[in-house]
């Protein structure tokens, strides 16, 4: 009695050979041998326009092949054949001469699937496994883990065939082994204080220390009370909006306001000059162990430069599931890549037809900065989720170079990722785990980021020394001298500033009392706790909106009262 695997096996050889008694190939006959053999075309879309992608199903997996790939999958199985006929491997040498204008033809005449196919479309309707709200899926090597905000459960493949088919490329190398997951968290607290200490629980947490200068007498290891010198309010903000982050990048649902995560360096940000080494690529890039990611070198992005920006994400396919936008450049502007957070994902290829990825199956996207990132209005801002990096990751790197001691890989104990032992990639898999967990059960939690907003005040007035000054007369001089109150004249506060830098010619020739005006009202406006003659808010928030005129032994002149909020 013949089993089904025996009815498969016949399919695969139905339409083989694929050739004449001349030796020469019949397009239409390979076409139904690849199409016996799991072959078809996905459209990744339901815009019939849009060029479909040749994949292969197998045992409940979709797997891209390429033109390559194709080709190989064709000469691999007359390969097999050749034992029992040398002759084949003529025809081997005239398919692998086949040019790669070829392929495509004879890949054109496979049936097409697509998860939308449009009304009346003789394209057959396929399911993918797809996140949910709330249930999140990650393909191991040894099952499926299904995440919800109180479960944590590892499924055989064949139990969620029905649910969807998986790609290929999203199915991680390794088992995973969630028989002693940590249980009865507060997710409210950073889970790095909750569970066992391992290689990327220190990286974390040491990622998010501020102010912290490593001692280069001992060990870093031995750097106490480094290890429990974490627990500051900034600290404990940075490491919940990084958690959150990563609970929310590795669940592939977008939510109704779907946002970019973007990763920052604040202290290079309120200094205007990159120096990056404090993890934020590194925390990034270790996604990619977890989810299809495409990377882009976001230094190659300029907003003055409508090529680059085009072809910005070219690369990305409809497996990839997380974009990271590295380290982008100073200039790059956030609106350029907001409708492709908001709306379906348009993807310009070099050479080639778009893609188009809808709106609910498009990647997330995150991204790494050392610099302001441009576009501060409501559109933008409610679409960026921000956190900001701590110090002393960069401060190790730079003791490096005189102690060996001092390095990322002494004070994780092992070289992120490409020394980890099974036992270190259970312990990573299993924190990003428990940090979608995270962000099912508290959502996105925002750091109050104040160094970052430092750094974007800083940016605000344009230059380091100005922006102190304001700061600290803001802060201070404002209250004791009573202005708070009484109000001032600008002139009085100009007369200040110019009598504290008195020696500093330079500067006062670059700073004329128009534009000192002008920039200490976008300073004050920037703020959240001040606010700039609140009584004429109604008018606007503009400084000509915002005028207020005040009396003088010389006349009425332009004043100002910034008060607290």
């Amino acid at each position: 009695m013949k089993t089904n695997t025996d009815y498969n096996d016949e399919k695969k050889y139905r339409n083989y050979p694929f050739w004449d008694e001349d030796g020469e190939i019949s397009p239409s006959q390979l076409t139904d041998f690849l199409e016996d053999n799991g072959f078809s075309q996905y459209f990744s879309s339901d815009d019939e326009e849009i060029k479909p992608m040749p994949v292969v199903i197998s045992d409940g997996v979709i797997t891209v092949k390429g033109d390559d790939s194709t080709k190989r999958f064709v000469s691999d199985f007359i390969r097999k054949e050749e034992a029992d006929n040398p002759a084949l491997r003529k025809l081997r040498d005239k398919w692998a001469k086949t040019g790669r204008g070829g392929i495509p033809h004879i890949v054109d005449g496979l049936p097409y699937i697509g998860e939308d196919p449009p009304e009346e479309s003789t394209t057959k309707r396929v399911k993918i496994l797809r996140d949910k709200k709330g249930i999140c899926y990650i393909p191991f090597k040894n099952g499926v883990v299904e995440i919800t905000k109180d479960t944590v459960d590892l499924k055989p493949y064949k139990d969620l065939e029905k649910e969807g088919l998986i790609w290929r490329k999203s199915i991680r190398p390794h088992p995973i082994d969630i028989s002693n997951l940590p249980k009865n968290l507060d997710y409210h607290k950073p889970i790095v204080k909750q569970i066992d200490v391992s290689a990327y629980v220190r990286f974390v947490s040491y990622a998010f220390k501020r102010d912290l200068i490593p001692n280069e007498t001992k060990p870093i290891m031995d750097n106490n009370p480094l290890w429990e010198a974490t627990d500051t309010e900034e600290w404990i903000e940075g490491v919940n909006g990084f958690e959150t982050s990563i609970g929310y990048l590795i669940h592939q649902f977008h939510p109704s306001v779907p946002k970019a995560i973007i990763f920052v360096d604040s202290e290079s940000m309120s200094q205007q000059k990159a120096k990056g080494g404090t993890g934020k690529s590194t925390s990034l890039e270790s996604l990619k162990y977890i989810r299809n990611w495409t990377y882009i070198d976001g230094g190659k992005i300029h907003s003055d430069s409508g090529g680059s920006r085009r072809f910005m994400f070219d690369g990305v396919t409809p497996e990839t599931q997380i974009i990271l936008l590295d380290d982008i450049n100073k200039d790059m502007r956030f609106r350029d890549i907001l409708n492709t957070i908001t709306g379906p994902m348009e993807i310009d290829l070099k050479q080639k037809q778009k893609i188009v990825i809808p709106k609910d199956k498009k990647p997330k996207i995150s991204m790494t900065s050392n610099f302001i990132i441009q576009g501060d209005d409501d559109s933008n801002t409610r679409r960026q989720h921000i956190v900001s990096f701590g110090t002393f990751l960069n401060r190790v790197s730079k003791r490096e170079e005189t102690n060996k001691s001092m390095s990322v890989e002494a004070l994780c104990g092992v070289y992120l990722f490409e020394e980890f032992s099974d036992k270190d990639w259970n312990d990573f898999y299993i924190y990003n785990i428990l940090c979608v967990q995270k962000y099912f059960t508290t959502d996105l939690i925002t750091p109050s980021n104040e160094s970052y907003k430092r750094a974007l005040l800083a940016n605000t007035v344009g230059d380091d020394t100005v922006f102190e000054w304001m700061e600290d007369w803001v802060n201070r001089d404002r209250i004791l001298r009573l202005y708070h109150n009484t109000g001032v004249a600008l002139s009085v506060i100009y007369k200040e500033f110019c009598d504290y830098f008195a020696g500093d010619h330079v500067l006062l020739t670059k700073w004329e009392e128009k534009e000192f005006v002008e920039k200490l009202f976008d300073y004050v406006m920037a703020r959240e706790d001040v606010d700039w003659n609140p009584k004429q808010a109604a008018a606007g928030d503009t400084i000509r909106a915002r005028r207020w005129r005040i009396s003088t032994l010389t006349g009425q002149v332009d004043g100002v009262k910034i008060v607290d909020i």
